[in-house]
């Protein structure tokens, strides 16, 4: 009876262990196309970020169209892209991808406001 009853835990551990890192670890691939949409717009929290934190919208979308960005999915249709500077967090919708937000990674953040 002890044998079954842990060799059924032991089951659902293994389990457990595999659901969460199929559904709740950061997945990297190079695999972009994805990407190809017909439109990239800005969301309005993105547009005030990018402004506060001195970034262009011409980086932004040179890093959503950078091959050699690199792509961290999230949960849902979110995800990230990096330039390793710089990460754009990107919802997808059909056929248009949406900036959600821009930040600076880490240290290397501007202290100076970008004025348009």
């Amino acid at each position: 009876m002890i044998i079954v009853t842990l060799t059924i835990l032991l089951l659902f551990l293994v389990l457990g262990i595999s659901l969460y890192f199929k559904y709740f670890t950061k997945k990297k691939t190079d695999n972009r196309e994805f990407l190809e949409v017909e439109e990239i717009v800005f969301s309005p929290h993105a547009i005030q970020r990018i402004h506060e934190r001195g970034i262009s919208e011409e980086t932004v979308l040179e890093i959503v169209n950078n091959k050699n960005s690199m792509v961290n999915y999230r949960f849902g249709n979110r995800f990230s892209l990096t330039n390793g500077e710089i990460t754009v967090v990107l919802s997808k919708h059909l056929e248009k991808l949406i900036v959600v937000t821009v930040y600076w990674n880490k240290k290397k953040r501007k202290t100076t406001f970008h004025n348009d």
